[in-house]
This record gives structure tokens, C-alpha cells and sequence, in this order.
């Protein structure tokens, strides 16, 4: 039996139901997207649900490459004219 799996059935709906309830949840606490996705980044000790009893260890990359992304992006600066465009609109 090959293991050449692209993607696992159901994987890629699950991420988009998840990014679809981040959006939500952001719209409903009044918060950007971004910073409810960065509060919700695994930490080391958070269970490992794929693997039953292990937890995360180290560091996750994430936070440092969202802030490096952030900035080379202007993304303050870009979502601030986007709000400012939508409400003259």
C-alpha cells in the first residue's frame, strides 16, 4: 500500500472550517484576524492531538515569522487604509 498522499482526505476542509471560525470569532470579539490566529498558536505543553499523551516541545516558529511578515508587509500600515477606504466607500 503507497503512503504518497498529497493530502489527507478531509484535512483541507478542516483548515477552512477552522479559518472560517478564527474569522468569526475575530468579527464577534471585535479583534483583528491576525492577533486571534497568534493567541490561538500551539505553546509548548499543549497536547499533540494526533499523538495520544505527547505534548508539544520547543519552539514554534510561527510568532517570530508572522512579526517578520508583518513588518516586511507594512501590514499595519496596509490595514489601517483598507479600514479608512471602507468607511468613505
Amino acid at each position: 500500500m503507497s503512503l504518497n498522499v498529497s493530502c489527507i482526505t478531509g484535512s483541507t476542509q478542516g483548515i477552512a472550517i477552522i479559518e472560517t471560525i478564527m474569522e468569526h470569532i475575530a468579527w464577534a470579539i471585535k479583534k483583528d484576524p491576525l492577533e486571534v490566529r497568534m493567541t490561538n498558536f500551539i505553546q509548548p505543553g499543549d497536547p499533540l492531538i494526533a499523538i495520544p499523551g505527547a505534548k508539544f516541545e520547543g519552539e514554534n516558529p510561527l510568532p517570530n515569522m508572522i512579526t517578520e511578515l508583518k513588518t516586511s508587509a507594512d501590514y499595519d500600515a496596509r490595514k489601517k487604509f483598507v479600514e479608512t477606504f471602507n468607511q468613505v466607500t
